[in-house]
């Protein structure tokens, strides 16, 4: 078997704020230790790195993987020691010219320290691949990437496979720096075919498409995050345009300071789409916004397809983008969120499937500012994605699409959607009924079978009460929570009542109800875990398909 060594390279000058790097080696050597070839990868260190030592220990040790740790400045220079242990910056220049000079058979350069994007990219004209960070990086988040990434190469990993399982491991552990390491390559070089520990019966130059399927699969990270998407960092957000503003999209339309005419003239027609720059003022670097048509027309169908043209069109504009942010659609204007959900990332799907997204990617996030809805997002991921991750195969390389696993629930989420039985439910909007929807409703009706639908909208004019006399129309049930007295919650349960509809009317104990009940299925309750029980009770002689 043949044996890769790395050089690090370590200095923490007595003027520079110090860094754990002691603690990096050790996670590095434990990682080592614990994979398959740890007897192929040898990590030999050097510390208190002055500038001729750079020159002495490429001479002496002939390295495949070269590994400065230590500070960089925001101008493009490592900083290593002087003679009386001082800060002595190197300049991206001289980086190239050292390795032009010694590059011998290094493969891999890695620059664990803070604005090191502006040095990888000089050295990448000279060396295959260079991992630089585009921004300062902590102390944790450096450790916790490098270590997984040599763990990675341990286990005869690719070097792009083994970059990607260390940003992998920033997503797992929570840390929001997953962004920041760059994987910088020289022109020409695939990375997905270079292994610097291989097993001895694999030749490095192989061709991808006879390595161990092991050794070839991306994988990219689904979560849910609570949260406000003005502020939520990532490289893209993607947002609709239904011809006027709704929810997160005018959020970050008045964050970012443009007008809804301005932004309609840069998306005249359905389908036209237009990337903006985050201006930061949003976190994130940039916004995608999609023309999807009327907001009423923009079903569970077209929501599938609205996530998978957003990944399509990022191919294209943003091709190196890593991090996507979205919010859920649907929410307010008659769709089951569990179902709108599921739709949206059935579209991711479709388009990883058809090899239309960025190859970059590693994480899509749904951020949502509701807690209760957050965690009702949550549950659904794990039921329709149970391990979080979409994992393409490079096997796939030479096809014209991939081939990903899917749950009956992602196969059928847009496509089926309106097939599906539903429930209207009729209740007042606003934030003291959340639980009571939540917790009460939403779940016994979804564990029914059925969809459950309902329209936040405080005054109904036009075209929304169009929507909501439709979905009330086609419903199998109306269920109406009474409590308060809301005049839209008495409009919508007398439009039922009118049309001969089955009603369910719900009511809090102490609650004094608009109109005598008498006569009605009617479920008084004095708490959210009652009333999902008796509600669980009511419909369980009602059948659907979920």
């Amino acid at each position: 078997m043949e044996k890769a060594r790395s050089l690090f390279l370590a200095a923490n000058p007595q003027d520079t704020e110090r860094l754990n790097l002691d603690k990096e080696v050790r996670e590095i050597t434990a990682k080592i230790r614990a994979s398959e070839y740890r007897d192929s990868l040898e990590l030999i260190s050097v510390w208190a790195v002055r500038p001729d030592d750079l020159l002495q220990s490429l001479n002496s040790y002939k390295p495949q993987i070269v590994h400065f740790s230590g500070h960089g400045s925001a101008i493009g220079e490592i900083v290593l020691a002087d003679s009386a242990g001082k800060a002595k910056p190197v300049s991206a220049t001289a980086l190239k010219k050292l390795f032009m000079a010694l590059k011998d058979n290094i493969q891999l350069v890695i620059l664990n320290a803070c604005y090191s994007k502006i040095q990888a990219e000089a050295i990448a004209e000279v060396i295959d691949c260079t991992i630089g960070m585009n921004d300062q990086i902590g102390d944790e988040a450096a450790i916790i990437f490098v270590a997984s990434f040599y763990g990675a190469i341990g286990f005869g990993r690719s070097i792009q496979e083994a970059f990607d399982q260390g940003v992998t491991a920033l997503l797992l552990e929570g840390i929001p720096e997953e962004h920041i390491p760059e994987l910088i390559l020289k022109k020409d070089v695939d990375p997905y075919s270079i292994f610097l520990v291989v097993n001895s019966n694999t030749d490095r130059s192989v061709a991808i498409s006879e390595l161990p399927i092991r050794d070839l699969n991306q994988t990219i990270v689904l979560k849910v995050e609570t949260g406000d998407i003005t502020t939520f960092k990532a490289d893209v957000i993607g947002l609709k345009y239904a011809q006027a503003l709704f929810g997160a999209d005018e959020a970050v339309v008045e964050v970012l300071g443009i007008s809804e005419d301005e932004l309609a003239g840069l998306l005249s027609r359905k389908g036209s789409n237009h990337l903006l720059s985050g201006r930061g003022k949003v976190s994130a670097t940039s916004v995608l916004f999609i023309n999807v048509g009327e907001l009423f027309d923009f079903d569970y169908e077209q929501i599938r397809k609205f996530s998978a043209d957003t990944l399509r069109i990022l191919a294209n504009k943003a091709p190196n983008a890593r991090h996507l942010a979205m919010t859920i659609h649907g929410v307010g204007h008659g769709l089951d969120e569990t179902e709108s959900f599921r739709a949206q990332i059935a579209g991711f799907f479709d388009a990883i499937e058809a090899k239309q997204y960025p190859t970059s990617l590693k994480q899509i996030t749904i951020v949502e500012f509701h807690p209760q809805r957050s965690q009702l997002l949550r549950f659904a991921l794990q039921q329709a994605v149970p391990n979080g991750t979409i994992t393409v195969s490079k096997r796939d390389i030479r096809s014209s699409r991939n081939n990903l696993d899917r749950s009956v629930q992602i196969v059928t989420a847009g496509r089926e959607s309106r097939e599906k039985p539903h429930i209207f439910v009729a209740i007042p909007p606003d934030e003291q009924m959340a639980d009571v929807f939540y917790y009460g409703i939403l779940r016994p009706v979804n564990a029914a079978g059925y969809l459950c639908e309902k329209i936040d909208t405080q005054a109904f004019t036009g075209d929304i009460f169009e929507r909501v006399k439709q979905r009330i129309e086609t419903a199998a049930l109306v269920i109406a929570e009474l409590t308060g007295g809301n005049s839209n919650v008495s409009l919508e349960l007398g439009y039922a009542l009118g049309r001969g509809q089955s009603v369910i009317l719900l009511a809090q104990n102490n609650d004094k109800t608009p109109f005598d009940i008498r006569g009605q299925r009617c479920i008084l309750y004095s708490s959210i875990r009652q009333l999902e029980e008796s509600l669980t009770k009511a419909l369980d002689g009602l059948t659907g398909t979920s």
